[in-house]
């Protein structure tokens, strides 16, 4: 069980902390200097807690189904207004407790992190697709082009015009 984790943690070695660098290659030192079954349990329980936090921290994903759900959700319909409540909804969740857990685990609010997502989408459009402003605004379900693009600016740093210029 422990090689299958250190295999999997493999590709990440260069960005994991060196304490669980260090226990990779020290977990057969310590089951084998183990003196009974319990020291075992108790050392393959602990370094498997640890495998997967690193493994969290790494690959940077929340630790719970419903938030990478609703994360996916989100980008799926990216063209919708998805409310606090909806996606409360959508986690069975209370409003409170999905609001408190996405903050947690994302290191955002929902609304912040939609607001986000819908600006990279529309900054891509205007770059890469080559839509206009008004075009991309629709797209991500902000049809008031006076409000997407002070969303624009406040989260891509720069107004979604200028984007359209560097795009040319």
């Amino acid at each position: 069980m422990l090689y299958i984790f250190m295999k999997v943690l493999k590709p990440y070695e260069e960005q994991l902390p060196s304490a669980s660098a260090d226990s990779c290659m020290k977990w057969t030192e310590m089951i084998l200097g183990a003196e009974t079954l319990d020291d075992i349990r108790r050392s393959v329980d602990e370094l498997a807690a640890g495998f997967m936090q690193s493994l969290r921290s790494v690959k940077g994903q929340p630790a719970r189904p419903q938030i990478m759900n609703i994360k996916r959700y989100v980008y799926e319909h990216i063209e919708q207004n998805i409310s606090l409540e909806d996606a409360a909804e959508f986690s069975n969740m209370s409003r409170s407790y999905f609001s408190y857990i996405f903050k947690k685990e994302i290191g955002e609010s929902f609304t912040h992190f939609v607001n986000r997502t819908k600006m990279e989408k529309a900054r891509d459009l205007i770059m890469k697709r080559n839509l206009k402003v008004y075009e991309a605004a629709e797209k991500v379900g902000i049809p008031d082009e006076a409000y997407f693009s002070k969303l624009f600016k406040k989260y891509i740093g720069v107004s979604p015009g200028k984007i359209r210029g560097k795009g040319n």
